[in-house]
């Protein structure tokens, strides 16, 4: 059988920064940590469905059509889903 992605409209922001950490974890409600630094670099703790999950700088933080979060990278965002707005770090595509 051969499948085709529903159309649904999500929200995402990217974690392009510290700053945009910590607005990602405040429109996240509690589904996301703080931002975290190690030896790989800085990420936040995302809760997803399947357990935490860490998203790294230039990833993207969507919350999906049931509310659930879950980090994805720029290229499989861009590759998946078409932009609705242009606003910096925040879109809905």
């Amino acid at each position: 059988m051969r499948f085709r992605k529903r159309p649904v409209e999500v929200e995402a922001m990217q974690f392009d920064s510290t700053s945009a950490g910590v607005a990602i974890v405040r429109w996240a409600q509690g589904s996301v940590q703080g931002v975290f630094d190690d030896s790989h670099g800085e990420y936040l703790l995302v809760e997803t469905l399947s357990g935490p999950v860490r998203a790294k700088r230039g990833e993207w933080v969507m919350r999906g059509v049931e509310g659930e979060f879950y980090p994805i990278t720029d290229a499989i965002l861009r590759a998946s889903h078409d932009p609705l707005d242009e606003g910096r770090g925040h879109g809905r595509g």
